[in-house]
């Protein structure tokens, strides 16, 4: 598995992580690896592996479709907007791709509680998970959660960033796939939002904007 590449949650291999405790929450710029495949007569349809395609790297995203290629298959990144709870032993990357303004159905008012500083960080993730604090139903394929192996100052999530994905085609077998590059648009307000509820439960001062 890649660095920068999102592990699946193991309640099993993560027991640790899940009962150390929540020390913070930042906002990203993540990237979402989807499979595509070609179906009956030209359709398309998509598919993405939970967690594993997840991604802190536009770079890593693009080297694990290679891993993934296979006949009538092609692949979409998508950069989108992404949270990270931070804990003493690791962190675990959360994604609401399908949305615009991802995570924009979570309930912060009720979820301030589990960003306190302290909360084990097994009930701060299950908060965001499908039957957690949505104020109206949330698409189930929407959501990816995974464990990062680290979470540095260059992933944090800059003032007005460009939101791009990127379509793979085929240059042949035994060669590299090329990629095409299309601008997206989200909305970050709801992120953002977060990242201020988190700062305002603990008496920290707002900033916004992860730093």
């Amino acid at each position: 598995m890649l660095a920068n590449q999102a592990r699946t949650i193991s309640s099993r291999d993560d027991h640790q992580l899940l009962s150390s405790e929540l020390l913070d929450v930042r906002i990203h710029q993540f990237y979402v690896l989807l499979k595509n495949r070609n179906a009956w007569h030209s359709t398309t349809s998509r598919r993405y592996d939970g967690a594993e395609g997840l991604f802190t790297t536009s770079a890593d995203a693009k080297h694990a479709a290679e891993a993934l290629r296979s006949r009538g298959s092609w692949f979409t990144v998508l950069s989108v907007p992404a949270i990270s709870l931070v804990a003493e032993l690791g962190a675990m990357g959360l994604a609401d791709h399908h949305a615009l303004n991802s995570f924009g159905k979570w309930d912060r008012e009720k979820g301030g509680a589990f960003l306190r500083v302290g909360t084990p960080l097994k009930q701060t993730l299950a908060a965001f998970e499908v039957d957690g604090l949505w104020r109206s139903r949330v698409n189930e394929h929407s959501l990816i959660a995974g464990t990062l192996e680290r979470v540095t100052a260059h992933d944090l999530l800059e003032q007005d960033p460009a939101w791009v994905s990127w379509d793979s085609y085929s240059h042949g077998s035994g060669y590299y796939m090329g990629w095409t590059e299309r601008q997206n648009h989200y909305d970050t307000s709801a992120v953002e939002s977060i990242r201020y509820q988190f700062e305002s439960v603990n008496g920290l001062q707002l900033t916004g904007l992860s730093g």
